[in-house]
């Protein structure tokens, strides 16, 4: 069974999850306008049959690597296919199928660490990953640090699906977006980059002003959002507004890219476009794209990753 561990600020009370190092449960305010703003499993068995990647921190790497392979220094690497021949997440046993253990726990701060052992999915090297949650008034802090014997590619991220309506609470068509970015990486049928870049102007994919969903889903496809969004020099940055309740959420992270989706395909006792996701991370399939660089980790050296969500009214 998951252990489930809860850090506090005097605005944030965040619930983390050990298997799979997931966030489950975000309750922000107090009082009588305490709310959980993420979508979650009220049974802890549920997520491990949970087919969403509820609240999980990704890796090996996050989002899809096509054809389940990759070639690195002239070898070549066949991974774990668990989505039409191609690798998500890092495959059916990724990071989010895993129990971490506890580092180290404060009233403000959660370390879950996970030993990737050589061979993991398919991925090169032993790999030692530390994943640090920590509150601070309105902003919960999500930190990576990774350490391996071989080089391999890496992409850690998180899984948060967000409705600052409250969990459970009709769809995010009431929320307003902005995305920081004026460029989208332009994916085949099975969400394989390309290799192109498009740029979003004049197109549905422009969020660089807030656009409220409800103007624009379910496009840009049936299932709404599920683009990956290039990132400038410091990073990426997006907000959530939701008037109604008057929540907003701000992402920052140094990130080069920034996954967004809408939730199109939750079923299971979540409704479609239920919760929205803002994933940063690298480039999807970037192992195999000479259009984009990936993180490529060497021994010696230590992969650093951080994610800030920060509350508040507006």
């Amino acid at each position: 069974m998951s252990v489930l561990h809860e850090i506090k600020s005097e605005s944030l009370a965040v619930t983390i999850a050990d298997y799979g190092g997931r966030l489950a449960r975000i309750v922000y305010g107090g009082g009588s306008s305490a709310t959980d703003v993420l979508l979650g499993h009220e049974d802890e068995a549920a997520y491990r049959d949970d087919p969403h990647f509820l609240g999980a921190t990704l890796g090996r790497f996050a989002n899809r690597i096509g054809g389940a392979r990759f070639e690195l220094e002239g070898e070549a690497f066949r991974l774990d296919a668990n989505e039409h021949g191609n690798t998500l997440h890092g495959g059916a046993g990724g990071f989010h199928a895993k129990s971490w253990s506890v580092e180290a726990k404060e009233r403000h701060r959660l370390v879950l660490q996970l030993v990737s052992p050589d061979g993991d999915q398919g991925f090169p090297g032993r790999l030692c990953v530390r994943t640090r949650f920590s509150v601070e008034g309105g902003t919960l802090t999500v930190s990576y640090e990774a350490q391996t014997d071989r080089p391999t590619p890496i992409s850690l991220s998180q899984h948060p699906y967000f409705n600052l309506g409250g969990a459970g609470c009709g769809t995010v068509e009431d929320h307003a977006v902005s995305i920081a970015s004026g460029r989208i990486v332009v994916v085949d049928d099975e969400g394989i980059p390309t290799g192109d870049v498009q740029a979003v102007d004049d197109t549905v994919f422009d969020l660089r002003r807030p656009v409220r969903l409800g103007e624009v889903l379910p496009r840009p496809a049936p299932v709404g959002f599920d683009h990956c969004y290039l990132g400038a020099g410091e990073g990426v940055r997006a907000e959530v507004v939701h008037a109604p309740s008057g929540r907003r959420l701000r992402l920052a992270s140094d990130q080069p890219a920034l996954q967004f989706y809408t939730g199109g395909k939750l079923d299971g006792g979540f409704m479609p476009f239920g919760g929205l996701c803002l994933e940063p991370q690298d480039v999807p399939d970037a192992p195999n794209q000479s259009a984009f660089a990936a993180t490529i980790l060497r021994p010696g050296g230590t992969y650093r990753r951080s994610i800030r969500y920060s509350f508040d009214e507006i």
